[in-house]
């Protein structure tokens, strides 16, 4: 499973930005208000959000997330384990609250 599977599954969802996409990576902005949506699908590829928006994170899945820039309170972490490491997905909310950038990415 690769960033790139997994947003295969979203192609029916609205992008407002593509930051950056590639094998290993993605980088891209959403709009607050199709969140349900992502939501849904993330979940249904990665299972339940590890860390929901409200959490502090542990250190395990701050160390899990250092290099795609670490996951803090009032962000929200999807993980899963894979045969080439583990899928991360990260949504990290604009003060607009207009926008949410979604990291992906798989930790080898």
């Amino acid at each position: 499973m690769t960033p790139g599977d997994i947003l295969k599954k979203c192609h029916s969802l609205s992008v407002a930005k593509t930051r950056e996409m590639g094998d290993e990576y993605a980088e891209l902005v959403f709009f607050s208000k199709d969140l349900e949506k992502w939501d849904e699908v993330l979940s249904e590829v990665l299972g339940p959000a590890e860390k929901k928006r409200d959490a502090r994170p542990s250190r395990e899945q701050q160390g899990l997330t250092r290099k795609l820039g670490g996951v803090r309170h009032g962000q929200t972490l999807f993980a899963k384990k894979c045969v080439q490491g583990t899928v991360v997905a990260m949504y990290w909310p604009w003060r607009d609250r207009t926008h949410i950038t979604l990291k992906l990415g798989l930790i080898a």
